[in-house]
């Protein structure tokens, strides 16, 4: 599974030149395939799907570079005396409040090929 990531990073990497940190590429990747692995009833990653999780990550990470440009920006927390200001973590917020459908919109289709049947047996 970790050279699955690396290469999932490098696709990235290619489809996407904003900086970006570490850590947080990697809380992308492995929620990401999470969220796939639920979705499609798996306990592994085909590695078709590889690309597919990079375009996905590609898609929230430029839709956080667009509300950037625009000056979107959230307030975490601030404080009067001390005036300081803190700004949350917006791609990383954002991310998690996205829906699966979101995230997986234009490609559902591709990973219903790779669904595997959710069989329930009686216990």
């Amino acid at each position: 599974m970790e050279e699955q990531k690396t290469r999932i990073k490098n696709y990235i990497t290619l489809l996407n030149d904003d900086p970006i940190s570490q850590d947080l590429l990697n809380f992308f990747i492995d929620s990401t395939i999470d969220r796939i692995l639920v979705y499609c009833n798996r306990q592994d990653l085909p590695v078709q799907l590889e690309r597919v999780v990079a375009q996905m990550i590609d898609k929230v990470i430029n839709h956080h570079v667009d509300k950037a440009t625009n000056g979107d920006t959230f307030v975490s927390s601030i404080s009067d005396n001390g005036q300081s200001i803190n700004y949350s973590n917006e791609i990383k917020q954002y991310y998690n409040s996205l829906s699966d459908s979101d995230l997986m919109e234009g490609y559902i289709t591709l990973l219903n090929r790779f669904r595997r049947a959710n069989v329930v047996s009686k216990c």
